[in-house]
């Protein structure tokens, strides 16, 4: 039986024993996502297994646990369900797989914790953008300046929607 989480049950690498990407992006209709397309990963631990649901549009990432006895079985058969198709021979997370090749949102889940929150605000790989906050001793016009330093210091972004 697979049931919602709220994240993966092994977040490492090392803790990693399968992982494997859905070949197609179909629309679904999951609760905490919006319709639209998606993407999908299985991903097995010794804990259990974990299937991660990925809206296209919002980037926004819905969990599911399965139990470890037969989690793969009944993962598979969820995303299968909601129109996902798997490679049961393309393993990502097995002997002689390196992290690079695995797309950028389980990369970053799976990162290393001190890699995955970045010091520098501008390295976060978010697609919304927040304002920062004037410091307390901070008067307008030095918040203003500071500001407008950091945003020319920002790289510049190519195309209408900041892509590159």
């Amino acid at each position: 039986m697979i049931v919602p989480a709220a994240g993966p049950l092994a977040a490492t690498p090392e803790g990693l024993h399968a992982l494997y990407v859905s070949l197609n992006s179909p629309v679904v209709s999951v609760d905490r996502l919006p319709v639209g397309p998606a993407a999908a990963a299985i991903a097995v631990h010794r804990a259990g297994t974990t299937l991660l649901i990925r809206s296209v549009r919002t980037g926004t990432i819905a969990f599911f646990r399965a139990e470890p006895r037969f989690g793969l079985e009944a993962a598979l058969s969820h995303a299968e369900r909601l129109g996902f198709l798997f490679d049961d021979e393309a393993n990502l997370a097995g002997e002689g797989s390196e992290q690079s090749g695995w797309p950028a949102w389980l990369a970053e889940i799976f990162a290393d914790p001190a890699e995955r929150e970045p010091t520098d605000r501008a390295a976060w790989l978010s697609k919304f953008r927040w304002r920062q906050a004037r410091r307390p001793t901070e008067s307008a016009a030095s918040f203003a300046q500071r500001a407008e330093g950091e945003r020319r210091r920002a790289p510049a972004r190519a195309g209408k929607h900041g892509r590159a």
